[in-house]
């Protein structure tokens, strides 16, 4: 084994041979064995040219350790095109090649290191596509400036074991495309997509369930021109999509035409929270839920035509019959709307919480929370059919025909005869639930679903419509993860697997084929799309892809940082698309179109700052989804130029700091989790100001963050690694915090009224509450600045005073300001900010950077603008008031 010398931060490589396990099967031990050892050949000479060292090879899998993250990169990209060469020079031995690349401190094990830094490496592995070479975040920080590589955006995947999301990156050469899987001639040999376990790390799924040698995807289409919509032609017709899934059987397959090109943004809106809601389309309107009641806007423009409350907002999704809408509310009533002016017809209260229903027969059929089923006259909500299941457990209704209702409780699926409410059959799929249920003809597809983080029985089976039989063999991966069954036509089912891509499988009565499998699409539990000959899948809280249906091969994606979550809606030339994170609607759709359509204000890829003379005017606003912020509270720019900002949900949950690039509303790195414990975060605050707590950035790069409801100081690197607490026990409610030019730091308690000064290294200097000299200035520092100079500009509370504080000691040295709301008058309390020039009362403090967060509800949320009119007593209102709405970026 290579000895390592000693390093802080090592580069941790995990890689992978892909497909191995199948070509053992189509080509027997012998050649397996000699793929095998060329591949472990290469290995070993890239580990070798690099001075890394080889810990731990099992099978095919290799867990390698670099010196840096940076070496770790250039033996990543080593393997890669080695395995291209080696592939390219004997196609019948092919070797595809998938790296994860992390970086870290870890502990030695005596096996070599060991750590949440390795786990992480390993997890990256498993997310890379064949021929790939993936990054996290932390990678590409400490490696951007120094390497000639490119790092395109993967997304932020959920990492098995890992708490949270983590920003992934492929690594190219500049001169390079991204590398996205093998080149054309490569993967034109046979090619099959499986993984190998590696001990105490995890494994990958392998495919289980191949009968036959699928298809392989061809090489993706590179910047394939825009074409299907000319400009100025007619825009294609919005048909009506009544029902989740789009139609009443469940079968994915939507009316269409959609984007066959990368598509661009035509309009999005601002959702309430709890928006996991899939879209209906009904007389040219999308028909939306959320907390807030149930939305309908213009397709093509998205105005907003009409809203209806409902008892905690709507949830699932909603069905449409006759221009009327049936969408139950989470507090268990369904209502009847009418779709042209969002009047409400009738409502009917039944245990139901939101669970959608569907129609058949001449009924609107629904589940319900304690174990029923109900057929409802669409006119008036009468109760005509009830079924009593399992009592105490949820139902939903899914499929309705006309001899059965097929009622589905948990993992079981139950056949309910219409006449007699006689049980015709049931099926114990063996899950936590179920994931499908679509009819084609005799057929009912559906899956097991596992239980949530833990399960590995997802399985697919096809059901025979009559008996409830099991036709095939359950179609499953070995990771046991979750498969969902989309779009039937033609007797080809489309199916999305959790972390092993998309399947198309051919029915062929007693068992199924595989007609062609794209590993590519790493993560994805929603079902497909279908519409023409494209296949559109949303990715886990990622980008829209689209695949060509017949041959699996990929079209497009949607670019970062703008993510979805729900299935897509497929009409009028538009794709309809929810994002359940960031509760955004959008409509997407090819430039040509995009043009003739929507609003004026789409959000721009890269938007434009240009100079303004006013110093407080609007130079870019950046849609707060692609900034990732949610309720900011607090921000600052640091010595680099980039925006330090602190936020969290409006539930105080999910803090983090996040480092943008003011020029470009784009998100350089971000880092932090919700609570007391060390390096976390704490933002409680009170119900009317929203998240609290402050950030500094000193002149080396180091982060101070300020928690309210933990009442301490944490310092931090750039990258999220804490160096030091300051305060712990002798701060309150922290409200405000600054630097001065000596590195001292200054705090301010929003509950016990006192500023405080620790020393550069976070020794306790002095506290003050009450100037003795000054006793009819007591004053609680809401905010304050520290001038050039070193001394402290703070507003005094409710008495309209701005103070100037001796930094040495506290006390007061000047003030000034008397309370109101007339030119020259303070108000009750404030934060000011200062220019460079900004010394001593009077002078001039319009500021040299000019930021402010604005939302969407046009509440004035944490407008702090940093800046001030004039030091000397004129300047804007940074007053908070709490929306649950995240905020655009204003600069």
């Amino acid at each position: 084994m290579t000895t390592l010398q000693p390093s802080s931060t090592r580069g941790f490589l995990f890689a992978d041979l892909r497909g191995y396990t199948r070509f053992v099967e189509s080509h027997g031990d012998d050649a397996a064995a000699a793929l095998l050892k060329s591949y472990r050949a290469l290995m070993r000479d890239v580990i070798a040219r690099f001075g890394a060292a080889e810990i731990k090879t099992e099978g095919d899998s290799f867990y390698i350790v670099f010196p840096s993250a940076s070496s770790a990169i250039e033996g990543g990209l080593a393997i890669i095109a080695a395995a291209m060469e080696a592939t390219a020079r004997i196609p019948g031995q092919p070797i595809h090649v998938g790296v994860g690349v992390h970086a870290g401190e870890t502990t030695d094990g005596g096996e070599g290191p060991v750590g949440l830094a390795v786990n992480i490496a390993a997890r990256v592995c498993a997310q890379a596509r064949p021929g790939e070479l993936l990054v996290t975040d932390t990678v590409r920080s400490l490696t951007r400036t120094r390497m000639p590589v490119r790092f395109v955006p993967r997304g932020s995947p959920r990492l098995k074991g890992i708490a949270e999301p983590i920003a992934l990156f492929a690594v190219a050469p500049v001169s390079a495309e991204p590398v996205t899987g093998p080149p054309a001639r490569i993967r034109r040999a046979s090619m099959a997509i499986g993984a190998v376990l590696l001990a105490g790390i995890g494994a990958v799924a392998i495919l289980l369930a191949a009968s036959r040698s699928p298809t392989k995807p061809s090489s993706p289409i590179a910047a394939a021109p825009c074409a299907s919509f000319a400009a100025g032609a007619t825009p294609p017709t919005i048909a009506d999509v009544p029902a989740y899934r789009a139609d009443l059987s469940r079968t994915s397959v939507y009316p269409g035409p959609g984007p066959e090109c990368e598509p661009t943004v035509v309009w999005q809106r601002q959702l309430g929270a709890v928006a996991n809601f899939v879209p209906i389309v009904v007389s040219g309107q999308v028909v939306v839920g959320d907390q807030k009641g149930l939305h309908a806007y213009d397709a093509r423009t998205g105005l907003l035509r009409w809203d209806v409350a409902g008892s905690g907002g709507f949830g699932e999704s909603a069905l449409a019959d006759h221009d009327v809408v049936f969408a139950a509310d989470l507090g268990g009533t369904l209502h009847a709307i009418d779709a042209r002016t969002g009047s409400e017809r009738w409502k009917i209260p039944l245990p139901n919480t939101g669970i959608r229903p569907t129609l058949s027969s001449g009924l609107v059929w629904v589940g319900s929370a304690d174990g029923h089923a109900y057929g409802l006259d669409p006119a008036t909500g009468s109760k005509r059919w009830q079924w009593d299941g399992p009592g105490g457990r949820q139902v939903t209704v899914d499929v309705v025909n006309d001899e059965a209702a097929y009622v589905v409780s948990g993992g079981t699926i139950y056949a309910i005869r219409l006449v007699d409410k006689a049980e015709l059959w049931h099926h114990d799929t063996g899950g936590q639930s179920v994931t499908g249920l679509v009819m084609d003809g005799d057929t009912i597809y559906v899956a097991a679903r596992p239980a949530e983080g833990a399960g590995t029985n997802g399985a697919l089976f096809a059901l025979d419509r009559k008996t409830g039989k099991n036709r095939w063999r359950p179609f499953a991966i070995a990771s046991g993860k979750q498969i969902t069954p989309g779009p039937i036509r033609g007797g080809i089912l489309y199916v999305t697997a959790d972390g092993d891509g998309v399947y198309a499988l051919r029915d062929k009565g007693t068992e199924y084929q595989i007609v062609w499998h794209n590993p590519q699409i790493a993560f994805s539990w929603r079902p497909a799309s279908l519409a023409g000959n494209t296949l559109y899948v949303q990715q886990n809280e990622s980008v829209l892809v689209a695949l060509r249906a017949d041959n699996g091969q990929l079209l497009w994606t949607t670019r970062d940082p703008v993510h979805g979550n729900e299935a897509p809606v497929v009409t009028g030339g538009l794709v309809f698309q929810v994002d359940d994170e960031s509760n955004v609607l959008r409509a997407w759709a090819e430039p040509p179109l995009a043009a003739m359509l929507g609003p004026s204000t789409r959000p721009s890829s890269s938007p434009s700052i240009s100079p303004a003379p006013n110093p407080f005017a609007v130079t870019a606003t950046f849609p707060w989804f692609e900034t990732g912020i949610h309720v900011p509270a607090a921000m600052e720019v640091g010595p680099d130029g980039m925006l330090y900002v602190l936020h969290a949900k409006a539930d105080y949950t999910d803090p983090k700091v996040t480092i943008l690039d003011p020029r470009a509303g784009r998100p350089v790195q971000s880092w932090g989790q919700f609570g007391s414990g060390r390096g976390q975060f704490d933002l409680t605050g009170s119900s009317e100001n929203g998240p609290g707590g402050c950030i500094a950035v000193g002149p080396t790069g180091l982060v101070y963050v300020g928690e309210r409801a933990n009442n301490r100081i944490e310092v931090f690197t750039r990258d999220g690694r804490l160096v030091r607490q300051i305060g712990v026990g002798q701060l309150g409610l922290v409200l405000s915090c600054h630097l001065g030019p000596d590195g001292s730091l200054y705090v301010s308690d929003d509950d016990t009224s006192v500023l405080t000064k620790f020393s550069p290294s976070g020794k306790l200097v002095w506290r003050r509450l009450v100037d003795p000299a000054h006793p009819g200035l007591a004053f609680q520092v809401h905010g304050f600045a520290i001038q050039r100079d070193g001394k402290i500009l703070g507003f005094t509370d409710g008495t309209g005073h701005a103070l100037i504080l001796d930094p040495s000691n506290g006390r007061i040295i000047d003030s000034w300001g008397d309370q109101g709301s007339v030119p020259g008058q303070l108000g009750a309390s404030g934060e000011p900010s200062l220019d460079a020039s900004s010394t001593r009362k009077g002078a001039s403090s319009e500021a040299s950077t000019k930021i402010r967060l604005q939302t969407l509800a046009r509440t004035s949320r944490c407008q702090a603008s940093n800046s001030m009119a004039k030091s000397s007593g004129r300047r804007r209102s940074s007053r908070r008031t709490a929306s649950a709405t995240p905020s655009d970026l204003t600069v």
